[in-house]
């Protein structure tokens, strides 16, 4: 697929394409996510394990302990179905800005672009993981300590790489400002 190699990217990632991608990643959040995970919401409490940075096991059981059965396994489909889709909208919007903010400089796209792709590869790990807390939970009312322990990491690590991409990002805003400074300096 000689689309997908940065320098063919490059041609057709513009701000009105990374502006969209941004308005649909948006629209999904608030749209669809947030309406599909009321099924689940519980008012003034933790109400996705995967927005908190890192987890204890504890704090698993409480999670859990305090929805019923229905409530679990719609939990489960919303990690299944919703928040599976979710990282392939955010990442698009992420590979987009970079490609635009990063075009032309000496930068190596390729590393740059990794990181959000991983990203999305250990969201959809965690994802698995919280699924197969539920199923346990579901089925034995316990949950594997070392499961638990595994999600956490990975839930961590899903968040030290969206802060890196958005380093990333800010680090292309900026170079692009500098280039823009310098240019007009040049103008005059």
């Amino acid at each position: 697929m000689p689309f997908l190699y940065p320098t063919n990217l490059q041609k057709f990632t513009t701000l009105p394409l990374c502006i969209l991608t941004t308005l649909v990643m948006i629209a999904y959040a608030y749209f669809v996510m947030g309406g599909t995970s009321q099924c689940f919401h519980i008012e003034g409490e933790i109400n996705s394990l995967g927005l908190q940075f890192g987890y204890t096991y504890q704090q698993v059981l409480d999670f859990f302990s305090q929805r019923d059965e229905a409530m679990l396994r719609c939990y489960q489909s919303f990690l299944a179905i919703y928040d599976i889709i979710f990282p392939v909208i955010y990442t698009l919007m992420y590979v987009g800005w970079i490609v635009f903010l990063f075009k032309g400089s000496r930068v190596s796209l390729v590393s740059l672009l990794a990181i959000p792709i991983l990203h999305c590869i250990v969201d959809w790990l965690e994802n698995c993981l919280e699924i197969q807390m539920v199923h346990q939970y579901l089925t034995s009312d316990k949950i594997s300590e070392s499961l638990v322990k595994m999600g956490s990491i990975v839930t961590s690590t899903k968040w030290v790489l969206s802060t890196c991409t958005y380093v990333i990002i800010l680090w292309g805003i900026t170079l692009v400002i500098m280039t823009f400074i310098k240019h007009r300096r040049n103008s005059r």
